[in-house]
């Protein structure tokens, strides 16, 4: 490309200047833009159907941005944590109940593969939030009195059984299952449970070789479970009149 110009009678033509790289790469991102602007619709629909095409060049940008703006991403997502910390929470909370099974075995998992990093993480958590956190679980242990006394029995029972070397361990929640599918009632005597509380009964136990999983717990009467304590469960079902 050139220039022509008339100077004094005499006819010139003055070479054009070349662009370099980087401003031609900024005018076409101009005339995109532009273009972009004025049709909405049509761009719209080619992004959607670039993105389908190229799955492995946007993870490539992706990651490419995100090492050279670190700083900036960090930032922004602060900006946007502080702004909208309520939305946020109820999303996640939202997210958790709608996906509840799959997250726990994820975290599970996770912690099971990297149990040093996470208990590091962790320690360093609690260290930087210690009188939140503390608050938190005192706020938490006032309003659930309830779901403590079941933690409460459940974690008992797995530090009996790592004590004496027993195989497994009982799952949270685990308690309210088993009085859901027992109706209330105790597994021995079918009395209230609503009326009496209720004890977390190794079917058989740990002393013989019983395992600490869910499938080997019952809930039963605290006065069933006392008069059980150790005993072969089919002999102690004939002692109460239950079994020949």
């Amino acid at each position: 490309m050139c220039v022509v110009s008339i100077s004094e009678g005499v006819l010139e033509v003055i070479p054009r200047p070349k662009m370099t790289d980087e401003e031609r790469k900024a005018k076409k991102s101009a005339l995109r833009k532009k273009w972009g602007k004025e049709n909405k619709e049509k761009f719209k629909q080619y992004l959607v159907e670039w993105r389908r095409k190229n799955p492995d060049k946007i993870k490539k940008y992706g990651r490419k941005y995100r090492q050279d703006h670190a700083e900036k991403i960090i930032e922004k997502d602060l900006r946007y944590k502080n702004r909208n910390a309520e939305k946020k929470k109820e999303r996640n909370a939202k997210r958790y109940q709608e996906n509840k099974e799959t997250i726990n075995k994820r975290n599970t998992e996770y912690r099971a593969k990297n149990k040093e990093n996470a208990k590091n993480r962790n320690a360093e958590l609690y260290k930087k939030n210690k009188d939140k956190i503390k608050r938190q679980h005192k706020e938490w242990v006032k309003a659930n009195p309830d779901k403590v006394i079941a933690l409460s029995k459940v974690h008992n029972h797995n530090r009996r059984a790592r004590i004496i070397s027993s195989k497994g361990r009982l799952s949270l929640g685990v308690e309210k299952k088993l009085l859901s599918i027992q109706k209330n009632r105790c597994a021995v005597c079918r009395t209230s449970l609503k009326k009496t509380g209720f004890h977390i009964d190794h079917i058989i136990p740990l002393a013989r070789g019983g395992e600490n999983v869910d499938s080997n717990v019952q809930v039963t009467c605290p006065k069933c479970n006392h008069e059980k304590s150790a005993k072969d469960p089919i002999q102690f079902m004939r002692e109460k009149g239950f079994l020949l």
